[in-house]
């Protein structure tokens, strides 16, 4: 079966060639360098179409940050040739969400977390330990941050707005409370932070890890004194081999299901 990816980072370009050595015939379109010469082309024939994640960013053009032209999201999909099975990183009619998967969203939690520390080392030019980091959120990459950043040595502590959140926290070992923060680490994609209570985090490090509308808006972090650093699709940048592979494995899980491999 062909299988035709359009759009998306250098992730997306792991995954056609994880695919093919699959065994798999893979077509790709709006991802630089070797991609097909129309969308057509890519599409022709192909019984699986898989899209970006996130699907589109501003809600009417697909995500494909290495096509030089906008892609209206509304032709990709009309595009699709007829009893193609459309894969996507969000939810549309007619579209299979493979971000929705619990097997994939905890491997790309764990990517997101390890590559969150390499960025925290690299913006405070250091080694973590005994730094004072704060993770806002503590779902699966909140979890996973923690862990990896208290093994680098950092001293963490965890904001939730849950009590079963902070319970886990506790239970972990981590501090639910606290001041003094070089970093914060959102992960909730929720306004969390109120003007007031990031005026007690100023001169700290703030970096976005959640999708909009995130923990709290750019110019409102640093009018309180905090160099904000926006940082979506890590595993995209960090580690887009290993990304690619875990959604290979995700892709091909979802059509054997389908009954289409």
């Amino acid at each position: 079966m062909k299988i035709a990816v359009i759009g998306g980072d250098a992730r997306m370009i792991s995954l056609c060639r994880e695919l093919e050595l699959r065994g798999l015939s893979c077509a790709r379109f709006a991802l630089g360098e070797g991609s097909c010469a129309s969308m057509e082309d890519c599409l022709r024939g192909a019984g699986a179409l898989v899209l970006p994640m996130p699907l589109t960013r501003d809600g009417l053009t697909l995500s494909a940050p290495l096509h030089p032209e906008p892609l209206p999201l509304g032709d990709v999909l009309a595009a699709a040739p007829p009893g193609c099975a459309v894969l996507a990183g969000g939810a549309r009619d007619g579209v299979v969400d493979y971000s929705s998967r619990e097997s994939f969203l905890i491997e790309n939690a764990s990517l997101t977390a390890k590559a969150a520390a390499l960025l925290l080392r690299r913006e405070l030019d250091c080694g973590l330990e005994n730094r004072r980091v704060l993770i806002s959120g503590f779902g699966r990459i909140g979890k996973l941050l923690a862990l990896e950043l208290r093994a680098q040595g950092a001293e963490v502590s965890v904001l939730s707005g849950s009590e079963t959140g902070r319970a886990w926290a506790r239970a972990l070992g981590f501090d639910t409370g606290g001041g003094g923060f070089d970093a914060v680490l959102n992960t909730a994609p929720a306004r969390i932070f109120a003007p007031d209570s990031l005026a007690a985090l100023r001169g700290a490090l703030y970096v976005e890890l959640a999708s909009a509308p995130g923990g709290c808006p750019p110019q409102d972090a640093e009018s309180a004194g905090l160099r904000h650093v926006a940082a979506p699709g890590l595993p995209g940048k960090f580690a887009p081999e290993a990304a690619g592979e875990a959604l290979s494995r995700c892709v091909c899980s979802i059509l054997e299901e389908r009954g289409m491999l």
